[in-house]
């Protein structure tokens, strides 16, 4: 049985930003509110990156430290 292709992180975002266009015309909200809560949002979504970011680095560290082998230290 073949897997399905998964789809390319261009057209999931070329996706994403047509729906959220959609949303944003379909809310008849006036455009500094939907500003006001896209700014809230990336705020948001920053701070959850930066937590993914240090999760992934302190995981990294862990593999690293279980690992024999020389590898190039984390900046």
């Amino acid at each position: 049985m073949k897997e399905t292709p998964m789809k390319p992180v261009t057209l999931i975002k070329e996706d994403y930003i047509k729906k959220l266009i959609q949303l944003t015309n379909d809310s008849n909200l006036p455009y500094f509110v939907v500003e006001s809560i896209l700014k809230e949002f990336l705020e948001t979504i920053h701070a959850v990156s930066l937590q993914q970011l240090e999760a992934d680095r302190q995981n990294y560290e862990k593999q690293l430290a279980q690992c024999p082998q020389e590898h190039e230290p984390i900046v």
